[in-house]
């Protein structure tokens, strides 16, 4: 399931009474730390709030304590705390849910602005097919002006109306200002061909480069076959190091895990050698169990 790039949180936070508690506990700083810690974890998976590093294997007090950097106990501590404001939920298996993740983070919303944007785009080259001119009209039409109309309301410029609501059109007025009609069409039907996000990426890279042209942007997409990268942010860069820690963080424990096996095959053997009787597990049986 995608990761989120952010997560939202509220005006107001510390005033909430949930949130207070959490202060006015002895080492509560740490406590803030641990719940803004979950909500992180929660918007990497993406799975309606859960925490877990699989979707067989929930993420142990351990595994956050190391982490953060923190003591067994004092996460333990944390999370009954936590539960017990009704923060996060847990399980049987001690699988973490934040409690009050749709209250958080309003994603049916967004789903529902996509599919409304995917639904203009439908009907726009709906109307664009069933509007193709004849050969004839196309040569009256070449020989005329094009008068455009409906623009913004207030604003000097010739974009349709039709247009306005395409998240490229808005992020180019955003970053560049106003444009004409004939760049606005080429922008929506790149849009269409890449979407909206990969689009959007690429006017926002030839407005850092300081490129003020539709062929650029076209540029930037066919390169990257419609997967344009942003220069990593400092909290981008942050965000991907506590990855490439926690990553580092369970190979570990799965090397501990297998020395353990190891040391426990060889207890076994060393035991059936001294008596000359037993049969025992293998090493190998006990490695398929990891």
């Amino acid at each position: 399931m995608k990761k989120l790039q952010w997560l939202k949180t509220r005006t107001g936070l510390f005033s909430d009474p949930r949130i207070l508690c959490l202060m006015n506990q002895a080492n509560g700083d740490s406590y803030i730390v641990l719940w803004f810690f979950l909500k992180d974890m929660a918007g990497t998976v993406n799975d309606n709030g859960l925490v877990y590093v699989s979707g067989q294997e929930a993420m142990t007090t351990q595994l956050i304590a190391k982490c953060l950097h923190r003591r067994r106990p004092f996460i333990e501590k944390g999370l009954a705390l936590l539960e017990k404001l009704e923060l996060i939920e847990r399980d049987g298996n001690g699988m973490i849910r934040i409690a009050i993740w749709n209250e958080l983070q309003d994603f049916q919303r967004d789903e529902r602005k996509r599919e409304q944007t995917k639904e203009r785009v439908r009907r726009y080259r709906e109307r664009q097919r069933l509007a193709q001119p004849s050969d004839k009209a196309m040569d009256t039409e070449a020989a005329s002006p094009v008068i455009e109309q409906n623009v913004y309301e207030g604003e000097p410029v010739t974009t349709p109306k039709a247009m306005r609501d395409y998240a490229s059109v808005q992020k180019y007025q955003t970053l560049f200002g106003p444009m004409q009609g004939d760049f606005a069409r080429q922008l929506v039907d790149l849009e269409t061909a890449w979407g909206s996000e990969a689009t959007c990426i690429a006017i926002e890279l030839a407005h850092e480069n300081g490129v003020n042209n539709i062929k650029y942007i076209q540029a930037i997409l066919k390169n990257s076959n419609g997967h344009p990268m942003k220069k990593e942010d400092a909290y981008e860069r942050k965000q991907r190091e506590c990855y490439e820690h926690l990553d580092a963080v369970l190979h570990e424990a799965r090397r501990e895990k297998l020395q353990r096996l190891q040391a426990e095959d060889a207890r076994r053997n060393a035991a059936r050698n001294d008596d000359g009787s037993g049969s025992g597990i293998s090493f190998a049986s006990l490695v398929k169990t990891m």
